[in-house]
């Protein structure tokens, strides 16, 4: 009887984490915050594909551009990873990192900013990787 329920136990187990796959959606399925900040940001650039990215316990939004750059989105629809090719918009950074930047690094453009519940890591378009706390001090420069 344990090895049965054992067996079903499994079954459901591998049935669920089928089912949590990557699912290609259309624009108005993504969280109208993500709507807006593409809207606002990014409505020159055209969208190649959105996928719904279901993890285990939360799920992902990532929006690819045909130029080749990307958007990551968490459930909520705020932003967690920009990666754009000809540069991250400078209305979208922190005024401290955009000040830092243009102080110690001019003629870049970021390429990637990455935010999380700690702090911004940023990548310049010579490789540079920087990274600033959550209000836009600097704190060190990463490998």
């Amino acid at each position: 009887m344990k090895k049965m329920i054992l067996m079903l136990v499994m079954m459901f187990a591998l049935t669920s984490c089928q089912s949590q796959e990557n699912k290609v959606i259309t624009f108005d399925k993504l969280p109208s915050k993500a709507q807006s900040f593409i809207k606002s940001n990014f409505s020159n650039m055209n969208i190649l594909q959105i996928v719904k990215d279901n993890e285990l316990f939360d799920k992902e939004y990532v929006v690819y551009f045909t130029e080749g750059s990307k958007i990551e989105f968490n459930k909520k629809g705020d932003w967690e990873d920009i990666e754009i090719k000809t540069g991250v918009p400078k209305s979208i950074l922190n005024a401290s990192i955009n000040n830092f930047i243009t102080k110690n690094h001019q003629n870049t453009k970021v390429v990637d900013i990455n935010k999380d519940k700690r702090d911004y890591e940023v990548k310049l378009d010579n490789s540079i990787e920087i990274v600033f706390n959550l209000n836009g001090d600097f704190l060190r420069y990463d490998d």
